[in-house]
């Protein structure tokens, strides 16, 4: 199966035929290279590629347990269009995959697959025209997973009430994930290490685009740290709402007034 192009469609797609396509994006985006002989563990039937592969095809229907891959142990059609040679064992899924990403660099390895997997698909993010400028937008904001049902490591009271994660996501114009992080529950918006997020977000924008970035954020993400790093960076803009925390609507009034 040979991947010509990719589209939106308005029409719901129901089945499990879209793991093919799963498994072909796992294969361009070189995602076998970037994970061989990471574990060093031993299984004559298995690889380290079956794992991520078997991971992603969990993923790409909703099933976020190791244990859900039981559904898929006798499941041929599962195995063959995720190109998998054999389905893994909950317990080998977990065990590998823990040890996959305590290795030094394995991250780094995932997130270029994504951007080479961008590069091979031609990535055509929308864009917002400014004048006569195109400039693509990338959106940096913070969502809530919803553990409240779970005990897993990480999960905590987030700041709407809920209980689970707060992860972070960047996302081009148009849906295309520039790059995510898994964060616990409690991180507010802008919580230490989220500069270093945004940089190395628009650092993979970059390698998919040539137009200048327009990065979008609320006001959870209102910090001098990160207007001084956006302000410093080439061909990049920026809008970041305002916390106003105390400052008053009047006192605002007054420096726009001295500006006029």
């Amino acid at each position: 199966m040979k991947i010509d192009s990719v589209a939106h469609t308005n029409e719901a797609s129901i089945g499990h035929a879209g793991l093919s396509l799963i498994g072909e994006m796992a294969r361009i985006s070189g995602l076998d290279h970037a994970c061989v002989g990471v574990t060093g563990m031993k299984q004559p039937q298995i690889s380290d590629p079956d794992i991520l592969r078997s991971l992603c095809g969990l993923i790409a229907q909703g099933k976020t347990d190791f244990d859900h891959i039981r559904e898929f142990v006798e499941d041929s059609f599962f195995q063959g269009a995720l190109g998998i040679n054999r389905i893994p064992s909950s317990e080998i899924l977990r065990q590998w995959f823990e040890h996959m990403s305590a290795c030094p660099g394995f991250e780094d390895r995932i997130h270029q697959c994504a951007v080479d997997l961008g590069r091979k698909i031609g990535v055509k993010p929308e864009y917002t025209r400014i004048g006569d400028q195109p400039w693509v937008r990338l959106d940096i904001d913070v969502t809530i997973f919803d553990n409240s049902d779970t005990k897993k490591e990480g999960s905590a009271p987030t700041y709407d009430g809920r209980y689970g994660f707060a992860p972070i996501f960047a996302h081009l114009g148009g849906g295309w994930m520039s790059n995510s992080q898994l964060r616990e529950g409690s991180a507010h918006s802008f919580t230490a290490g989220t500069t270093d997020f945004i940089d190395q977000s628009l650092d993979y924008t970059r390698q998919l685009v040539e137009e200048p970035v327009l990065l979008v954020a609320d006001g959870g993400f209102d910090s001098a740290d990160l207007l001084r790093l956006l302000d410093q960076k080439a061909n990049t803009g920026f809008i970041v709402k305002h916390n106003l925390r105390k400052e008053t609507g009047g006192q605002w009034l007054q420096t726009a007034k001295k500006q006029q």
